[in-house]
């Protein structure tokens, strides 16, 4: 029960419905417990409780995720920023803010966070891995969202410098020579960008 109650939070689409039919149906049947939990904060079932803390663990998570994708859609750092308060130590949450700052010309605030995703990134392969697709993804996204029309030249330095080192990191993961030649290009984009 506790993985259907907790599907209510993070799953979606048709599962999700599925799993709502049955969550709904066991809260009904433990409606009193849930009465006398909200008011005095346990059940006296174990198992209630259990499902009923951990729901309320998640809940926060998944509103996280609903300003983070608000955010993204609407380019609204105010709803970035609160998922990013709720989830501090997500390197992924930390890219998608420095992206959304470095494109609207805040450098400071960009780099803020992308050095936070740098400091949060594992150091296990498959990890360094995600974390350098993911880094090149969404800056090459400020990238093209740019069009080469920089707001100064440190929003463009920050932009070359950040692709520089992904693709370097990549290299040392996958010593593809493409990944090699990206780095140098980047780095040469950030020799021309005009102070």
């Amino acid at each position: 029960m506790a993985a259907l109650l907790l599907c209510t939070v993070a799953c979606a689409g048709g599962v999700g419905d599925v799993m709502m039919d049955m969550a709904s149906t066991w809260l009904r049947a433990h409606a009193l417990e849930l009465l006398a939990y909200n008011l005095i904060g346990t059940t006296g079932n174990a198992e209630v409780n259990a499902v009923l803390d951990a729901r309320r663990v998640l809940e926060p998570l998944a509103e996280a995720e609903r300003w983070m994708d608000d955010g993204r859609r609407l380019h609204d750092l105010g709803a970035m920023l609160r998922a990013v308060k709720r989830r501090p130590n997500d390197w992924g949450y930390r890219i998608w803010v420095g992206a959304e700052y470095l494109a609207q010309g805040n450098v400071a605030e960009a780099g803020v966070h992308l050095q936070a995703a740098d400091r949060l990134k594992g150091t296990e392969r498959a990890e360094l891995r995600r974390y350098v697709e993911f880094g090149i993804s969404e800056l090459t996204a400020v990238e093209a969202r740019l069009g080469g029309r920089y707001a100064n030249s440190a929003q463009c330095r920050l932009l070359h410098e950040q692709l520089a080192a992904l693709y370097r990191l990549r290299y040392s993961l996958t010593q593809q020579a493409a990944d090699e030649a990206l780095a140098a290009q980047h780095d040469a984009a950030v020799a021309a960008c005009t102070p």
